[in-house]
């Protein structure tokens, strides 16, 4: 795209200023666009970027011939054969070398330079990102890179196209977006001819045949079927009895309805175990095996959370090599954590498979070292005390808070803190939850609080202490304590706990008015 020439329809290395010999000569040869390489295309190719004299290069194998993908080696390939580009040498130095706080922060500027180096190596060409999904992972020999997939859009003459970049640990790749591919007026006409032919349906075999011609005439028109995940699981829940409807409701290409099938059976399904003749076990077996696993963004859209919920999995895809107990943090982190949580309330359909897929999820090790972090922010009590209560009741938290204090993970009174930190949330929510607010309390033991929670209480934004003091005032009976000495003396040192992080609060970092959800 970058040496294609719309007025010329030929390609040409004229315009890539600092180019290397080797690609100058390369494009001179094989100026005419075609839509496949040939073996001594490839081949030629091949030669340009093999060995190149760079350290930090990384190739597939010893040779030196094939490139490991990861969109900072890409950058380092550029940065050999734009040779005597001195500006763009430069801000590849400049970019990578440079130190970054966390790995957003990292992907955002890699991607920012990647798009200015095309930018500027365009001579006839406008280039934008149209969209991104992009982790900073480990590839090949656990060496850091980014991967995922990158769509760009090329404008020139009035013409518009949009080309997706796949970066995988082995290899990159670039294809056509179909979603914006061009059908000519007369495929279109066929399709339409053929849709009159299946309508109606007579049979299953073409009322799938009508499903995917209406798909394609809807990609053509940009009218896809909404791919919202809650309608999707709503519709996926709808085919238990007859799971061939998959292929009839939704699009079966979208990685998105992948995933919402793989999750809602495998969570589902926590409590009894399929029969390996099960229908539905099949068709998720064909569902996996049909999306590239070692794309680490679709891995763990279809494999981490329904398999850290159903450790059954092992016996249901046995020739998947998966251990969720041995996964890296950039595989199972934090955010992962949470969003699983928040993916198993929506989808199970009662407490037990709930409860059953909470403990699966409380026995990876993440918990041993990061419960705290993993349940301090505010996301996370939405998802177990706004949520969670809302479809299950209050019962349901007292029950998780009763595992999480069994479980062995709550190391230095992290419980404590954490239940400290949803108490505040909960009472600065409006309308408050009294029932919540009591199971919350009751499991705060305040003599546990130390000072580096009052401190991160206190650092929080958005807190009015003076109203977390007024809600429990307004609650002291519903928590019982007008009879109990012990229990007054608790509510005193809580009481305490509240004032010191109104005390250490920032000025004008609490809020006059409180959360409404």
């Amino acid at each position: 795209c970058l040496t294609y020439n719309p007025e010329t329809n030929l390609c040409s290395a004229g315009e890539l200023h600092g180019a290397s010999t080797a690609l100058i000569e390369f494009f001179n040869k094989y100026s005419v666009t075609t839509e496949s390489a040939s073996q001594t295309k490839h081949r030629d190719w091949c030669k340009i970027v093999s060995r190149l004299n760079n350290p930090k290069i990384r190739y597939v194998r010893e040779s030196g011939t094939i490139l490991c993908g990861g969109l900072e080696n890409i950058l380092y390939v550029i940065y050999e054969l734009f040779s005597e580009n001195a500006d763009i040498r430069s801000d590849i130095e400049g970019i990578i070398n440079s130190s970054h706080n966390g790995s957003a922060e990292r992907v955002d500027s890699i991607k920012g330079l990647f798009l200015n180096i095309l930018t500027c190596l365009a001579s006839s060409h406008k280039i934008s990102i149209e969209s991104s999904a992009l982790e900073y992972l480990p590839g090949e020999s656990w060496l850091f890179d980014i991967f995922g997939s990158i769509i760009l859009c090329f404008e020139a003459k009035d013409k518009k196209e949009n080309i997706k970049l796949d970066i995988l640990p082995k290899y990159s790749k670039f294809s056509l977006v179909s979603e914006f591919s061009a059908f000519s007026d007369d495929a279109k006409n066929e399709l339409v001819r053929m849709q009159r032919q299946y309508n109606p349906a007579k049979n299953y075999i073409e009322r799938i045949v009508w499903n995917y011609l209406n798909n394609s005439i809807a990609r053509h028109n940009k009218k896809l079927p909404a791919q919202n995940y809650s309608a999707i699981v709503e519709m996926v829940d709808q085919m238990k009895a007859a799971p061939n409807h998959i292929f009839l409701c939704g699009r079966i290409d979208s990685l998105w309805y992948k995933m919402s099938i793989i999750n809602y059976r495998l969570i589902y399904n926590t409590i009894y175990k399929l029969s390996e003749s099960n229908q539905f076990l099949r068709i998720t077996s064909n569902i996996i095996g049909s999306v590239c696993l070692d794309n680490p963004i679709e891995r763990k859209m279809i494999l981490l959370i329904p398999f850290i919920c159903n450790p059954i999995y092992r016996d249901y895809y046995p020739r998947i090599e998966y251990n969720t107990y041995n996964l890296p943090i950039s595989e199972l982190g934090i955010v992962d954590v949470r969003n699983a949580l928040s993916v198993l309330i929506g989808i199970s359909e009662s407490e037990e498979p709930f409860k059953k897929s909470f403990k699966n999820i409380m026995m990876h090790s993440i918990f041993n070292r990061g419960l705290f972090d993993i349940f301090e922010p505010y996301a996370s009590f939405e998802i177990m005390c706004v949520r969670l209560v809302k479809k299950y009741k209050p019962a349901a938290l007292l029950w998780a808070l009763q595992h999480i204090k069994s479980s062995k993970v709550d190391h230095n009174n992290a419980l404590d803190g954490i239940c400290f930190l949803w108490l505040s949330y909960a009472c600065i929510n409006t309308p408050y939850n009294l029932e919540v607010i009591s199971h919350l309390y009751k499991n705060i033991d305040p003599l546990k609080i130390t000072g580096r929670y009052i401190e991160y209480m206190a650092s929080r934004r958005g807190m009015n202490f003076n109203r977390i003091l007024m809600v429990l005032e307004e609650g002291k009976g519903w928590l019982c304590l007008e009879t109990n000495a012990e229990s007054i003396a608790k509510y005193e040192r809580m009481k305490t706990h509240f004032k010191n992080c109104d005390v250490y609060a920032a000025p004008g970092s609490s809020l006059t008015n409180p959360i409404i959800i």
